[in-house]
């Protein structure tokens, strides 16, 4: 049988059960099939979705990997890259929405938001949550510590992403999920150096947050840790 109609087959079956039980019953390789039936729509989906889980382990750590990551895994171009990336971006907004209708104050809603997001970091990640003037999160920037102490990732290419989404308000957070919530002396050199930057361009650093174990949390405003 050509190869065509065996893959045309498996599409329709995986539609099928899709439409009988929703996603119940669904693999993770499955679910990755599915979403890259739009992007791949003639080729076999279901060995880049086996590559893509090789490489990222899981299905969150897919779509919130960066384009260009994805695309070295064999059988994902580019515009299959972009869907996942939009999809995970797509998850954080909605965790955005629901945070915020528990939590009516903003400052609640971002340290709720970065803990979770942490869950899925690794440790030793800092993090720029960019904000507009409500304290409305509009979009997140996170690099390596290591990477911005050697210079690998620059104070100025971090500055020029705040420029580009047009953010008033940043709140940088420290990931160190396996210590406890207690700045260590690089958190407080890598925020006087970007604090030093954004007050150069008028925009305000609204607080620095620690994450430690347990998801506890460290506010360098609450704390009068900080100059703010």
């Amino acid at each position: 049988m050509p190869e065509k109609h065996v893959h045309n087959g498996h599409r329709k079956r995986l539609r099928q059960k899709y439409l009988s039980n929703g996603f119940s019953g669904f693999t993770d390789q499955e679910l990755i099939e599915m979403l890259l039936f739009t992007t791949i729509p003639r080729s076999n989906t279901s060995t880049a979705a086996s590559n893509l889980l090789k490489e990222f382990d899981t299905i969150d750590n897919i779509i919130h990997s960066e384009p260009s990551e994805l695309q070295k895994v064999a059988g994902i171009g580019a515009s299959s890259a972009d869907l996942l990336n939009t999809i995970g971006k797509i998850v954080d907004k909605l965790s955005e929405q629901k945070l915020m209708k528990v939590c009516c104050d903003p400052r609640e809603v971002i340290k709720n938001y970065v803990k979770e997001r942490f869950c899925r970091l690794p440790a030793n990640t800092v993090s720029l949550v960019l904000c507009d003037d409500f304290l409305n999160i509009v979009n997140t920037r996170d690099c390596p510590v290591d990477c911005i102490l050697r210079g690998t990732v620059t104070l100025r290419g971090l500055l020029e992403d705040i420029l580009f989404t047009d953010a008033s308000h940043v709140i940088i957070a420290f990931n160190h999920k396996d210590h406890i919530a207690v700045p260590e002396d690089n958190d407080y050199l890598i925020t006087n150096n970007i604090a030093s930057s954004l007050q150069k361009l008028d925009i305000l650093l609204e607080d620095v947050l620690v994450i430690g174990e347990n998801g506890n949390i460290f506010s360098f405003r609450e704390s009068g840790s900080f100059s703010f």
